[in-house]
Order: structure tokens, then C-alpha cells, then sequence
């Protein structure tokens, strides 16, 4: 069993369970890392969905420590059944942009997901490709293209975030909106 696993385990996917704590946890102790990413390899859902959060929590004033894990996280949010976890791995995708040498990386799985069944999945991935093109002003015009598809589409939730981000992706002096930011530029690397 992995050292996380049992607290990760408490709760359902309609909560954060220790998500936090864990995060925290992690952030103290970055020889745990591993530890966590394992965790989204769990049979249990509430773990591999709370894992995904916590990673998520720990990416934000960490991306450094957690780019070395690309290929897992990509592999999570291809491949999880858990719509929880293909969103935060979505917004971690984003956290990682600004540290990335190569957002090629990030920016196909990102467009991928933006195919998801799931409205939180899409809505984080616009997000998280408006991260990217901020990070390489070159790829805006191909991300605004393909989340220009999603702007008239069903699901208003989606279509709102699609619109908000045409317009942030048009203008390189309007900010992302607060509510799409999770990280802090001044977060310790």
C-alpha cells in the first residue's frame, strides 16, 4: 500500500477528502513526491481523484519539482476514468507551462482533452491552453482555433469559458480571469 493511499482514501469524489493536507505534506516534503504520483496508479477512485487534487495543490508553488513527472501526469489525464483526475492533471498541465523548455509537451494532450466527455475537463484545458499561449505567443492563434470550437457548442459552461478565452487569447494585455488562476507568479520554485 502506498504511504498515501489510506488518507487518500477518505471521502468521496464529491470532496477534496486530505486532499490539502497531503499537498501540504508533499510541499514540506519533496522526497514524498513520488510517493503521491503513485497514487494515481490506485484501484480506488477517491484516491487516484484525491491524489490528482493534491498534486494538483502541490504543482501550483512547485512546478519545478513536478515536471519531472510529465509523462505520468499526461498519461493520467489521457487514461484515468475519473473525470476528477483528468481535470486537475489538466490544470497542472498549466502550471507546468511556464516552466517547461518545450510546450509542444503540454499543449497536445492539453487539445486533446479539450475532445473530454467531461465540461470540467474542457473548461480546465482552455484554461490551461490560454496558460500555454501566454507562455509562447506563437501557438495562440492555433489554440484559439481549436477552442473556437467549443464557443458556439453545446454545454454553456464550456461555451462561456471557450468566449472568455477567444477574448483573453486576442488581447495580450487582458489578464486571465482570477478565477483561472491557481498558481502564483511568485510562488517558490
Amino acid at each position: 500500500m502506498n504511504s498515501f493511499s489510506q488518507i487518500l482514501a477518505e471521502g468521496d469524489l464529491r470532496s477534496d477528502g486530505f486532499a490539502d493536507e497531503v499537498a501540504r505534506i508533499v510541499a514540506e516534503n519533496p522526497a514524498l513526491l513520488p510517493d503521491l504520483l503513485a497514487a494515481l496508479t490506485s484501484p480506488n477512485p477517491s484516491v487516484r481523484g484525491h491524489a490528482a487534487d493534491a498534486l494538483e495543490k502541490a504543482s501550483r508553488s512547485h512546478p519545478h519539482r513536478v515536471a519531472p513527472y510529465l509523462p505520468r501526469i499526461i498519461s493520467a489525464a489521457r487514461n484515468d476514468r475519473v473525470p476528477m483526475v483528468r481535470w486537475h492533471m489538466a490544470m497542472v498541465l498549466g502550471h507546468l507551462a511556464p516552466v517547461l523548455p518545450d510546450l509542444s509537451e503540454v499543449t497536445e494532450p492539453l487539445l486533446a482533452l479539450l475532445q473530454d466527455d467531461s465540461a470540467f475537463v474542457k473548461s480546465w484545458a482552455i484554461t490551461s491552453l490560454c496558460i500555454v499561449a501566454r507562455e509562447s505567443p506563437d501557438l495562440t492563434e492555433s489554440i484559439a482555433g481549436e477552442i473556437a470550437r467549443l464557443a458556439a457548442g453545446p454545454g454553456a459552461a464550456v461555451s462561456k469559458r471557450a468566449q472568455t478565452a477567444l477574448r483573453v487569447l486576442a488581447n495580450p494585455d487582458t489578464p486571465l480571469p482570477k478565477t483561472w488562476v491557481k498558481s502564483s507568479p511568485d510562488a517558490p520554485q
